[in-house]
């Protein structure tokens, strides 16, 4: 007798679906995935006999077959960061910014429209220009003005409108919770490497992922999105209504 034994690795992918659970477009390779699992699972419906006096369970009918995916990703793309937070991604082109208004607020902080920026120009209260030596501080990555608690130019007071004029570099954004959910073919693309690296690939053909649960902003070890989501019953599926596995072996 000959066992086979497993252990995963390999390269996910994802692609979108229409409406009639049709593959849009092709396959994204989401990154490094260093955890993925299917959890299978039915909601049984018991039978029990009414002659043998023990109404002991004599059928087991299988009402509901259901999958849950499991999912995390290290890969901090636009795309996927717009996948986990059902968000629109979009990339911000390089332009200028000119008499963008702010208010002053002395001893605080305050964000400018646009990060990245490359070179901040002038600051301007009525027909006056600020020097930022002993008023104000420009983050340029940021985009963040800090203005002085007491700054050296009398023009400078609270509540001062501000024109700032300055230039800004691209930068990727996403904008979360913008889009519905959306429903997905995944491909799990694997080598078993306990096996000479012979290849399995698993085809789940409709997954709809949850929002990630958490994202650690801050931390001392690399940040993770986990995801998850659930196996749907497809129309469109080439083998079956939900998933398929192939490999080599037997």
């Amino acid at each position: 007798m000959t066992s086979y034994y497993f252990r995963g690795q390999g390269k996910v992918y994802i692609a979108n679906l229409d409406a009639n659970d049709e593959i849009t477009g092709g396959f994204r390779f989401v990154g490094n995935v260093p955890d993925l699992k299917l959890q299978l699972a039915t909601e049984p419906t018991e039978h029990r006999e009414s002659t043998s006096g023990h109404r002991s369970v004599d059928l087991i009918i299988d009402q509901v077959l259901s999958g849950k995916l499991m999912t995390t990703l290290e890969d901090f793309s636009k795309k996927n960061l717009s996948l986990a937070m059902f968000g629109t991604d979009s990339t911000v082109s390089g332009a200028t910014a000119t008499d963008e208004e702010i208010i002053a607020k002395l001893g605080y902080s305050v964000p400018l429209s646009k990060i990245n920026v490359t070179a901040f120009t002038s600051l301007e209260v009525g027909a006056n220009t600020i020097t930022a030596s002993g008023n104000y501080s420009v983050d340029l990555k940021s985009g963040m003005i800090t203005f002085e608690e007491d700054p050296t130019d009398t023009n400078l007071v609270e509540d001062a409108t501000c024109l700032c004029t300055y230039t800004y570099g691209g930068h990727s954004k996403v904008t979360g919770f913008t889009q519905s959910r959306k429903n997905y073919w995944l491909r799990f693309d694997g080598l078993n490497t306990v096996d000479s690296s012979k290849p399995v690939v698993i085809d789940i053909y409709k997954v709809t992922f949850d929002p990630q649960k958490e994202l650690a902003l801050i931390n001392t070890e690399l940040s993770k999105m986990e995801v998850d989501g659930n196996m749907l019953y497809s129309n469109a599926g080439p083998e079956g209504n939900y998933f398929r596995v192939r490999y080599l072996g037997t």
